[in-house]
């Protein structure tokens, strides 16, 4: 088992949704259209065109078969420039900064019907 694995705190569900993401407070980054990758109870893999430099607090809107489900995060991590492939989008980790139990129910079921 990779030494990765051994940090996870949440299991991770991989799901690809598009998404729809625009900044909390003011900052530099703008509105935008990207996807999850994977799914926790902790946040989630996002795949964005652009990057957002870590602290970025995001609000996320995530479509459902019941309507948008909106999701607040911060912006953890960012892979590194050599890590990134051109024209593909780049992968940020985001941790959930408001998970009340309605949206965590909203969320499971999400991942309950996509697996």
């Amino acid at each position: 088992m990779p030494a990765w694995s051994e940090r996870r705190e949440f299991r991770r569900y991989p799901i690809q949704l598009p998404l729809l993401h625009r900044p909390i407070a003011p900052s530099p980054s703008s509105a935008g259209v990207g996807w999850t990758r994977d799914v926790s109870r902790g946040g989630l893999l996002l795949r964005l065109p652009q990057v957002l430099p870590p602290g970025t607090a995001l609000e996320l809107t995530l479509p459902t078969p019941t309507g948008p489900l909106p999701v607040a995060g911060t912006v953890v991590w960012v892979a590194p420039p050599e890590a990134r492939t051109p024209d593909l989008p780049i992968r940020h980790g985001l941790r959930f900064t408001a998970l009340d139990w309605a949206t965590a129910l909203s969320l499971g079921r999400v991942l309950a019907e996509a697996t």
